[in-house]
């Protein structure tokens, strides 16, 4: 639509942008054209959809930034915890000069799109599971609610950033210590959503594979003392 045109010209400059301030560094890896595609393919559906609250240009142009790079900045890529930290911290300097000033808090609540989502999860009158404006079509299975509280606040800021990565075909990769709860969330939304969630498991050992190579404490050793 007209009102997503001047975006284009956005995409274009920060991908100049990124790319530049990347160099030659394993974070050049993290935005790749399709990663632009489907940020713009983001920005339209929540823009133009009919089955949501629709968000502004501005607002899906801030969230779609965090759901295709900011989020997941140096997953994967090797780098250096301070290295990701500085390249973030540049990319949203420059969102903010991209933005007009009376937009800059869309950046705020794309950082937290918890905050943007006006109700509790709920099936709405049309067959769509979330809060506005982050929904799914509902499956056809019986929904299931209990047993896990997706308005906990950690629960529903993960259960947020999952609801918008949905609101695209394209697979989603969670990152997380074992045990952090990451099938638990996927299976409560999976339940209260009426799909089928389907599970493989490539190793049920996942905590034993996490810890081997991994220094531990020697059994009755001394403090600091470690055995592979």
């Amino acid at each position: 639509t007209a009102s997503l045109l001047p975006f284009a010209r956005s995409l274009a400059e920060f991908w100049e942008f990124y790319h530049e301030n990347a160099g030659s560094s394993a974070a050049r890896a993290a935005l790749a054209v399709r990663d632009l595609i489907g940020w713009s393919t983001f920005m339209r559906e929540m823009v133009e959809s009919s089955r949501r609250v629709p968000l502004s240009p501005a607002e899906a142009y801030a969230h779609g930034a965090y759901l295709t790079l900011l989020d997941g900045l140096g997953l994967g890529l090797g780098m250096p915890v301070e290295a990701a930290r500085q390249i973030k911290t540049k990319c949203l300097e420059f969102l903010h000069q991209q933005l007009p000033e009376k937009e800059h808090g869309t950046l705020a609540f794309a950082a937290a799109p918890e905050g943007s989502m006006e109700q509790e999860f709920d099936i709405d009158a049309g067959g769509y599971f979330g809060s506005p404006p982050f929904k799914i079509p509902c499956g056809k299975y019986e929904t299931k609610r209990g047993g896990f509280a997706l308005s906990a606040p950690s629960t529903k800021k993960n259960a947020a950033r999952i609801m918008r990565a949905m609101q695209l075909s394209k697979p989603i990769l969670l990152e997380g210590s074992p045990g952090v709860g990451k099938t638990s969330i996927i299976s409560a939304l999976a339940a209260a959503s009426g799909h089928k969630l389907v599970r493989l498991n490539l190793s049920e050992q996942t905590d034993m594979m996490d810890l081997l190579g991994a220094d531990l404490p020697a059994a009755g050793g001394a403090a600091g003392e470690v055995v592979w």
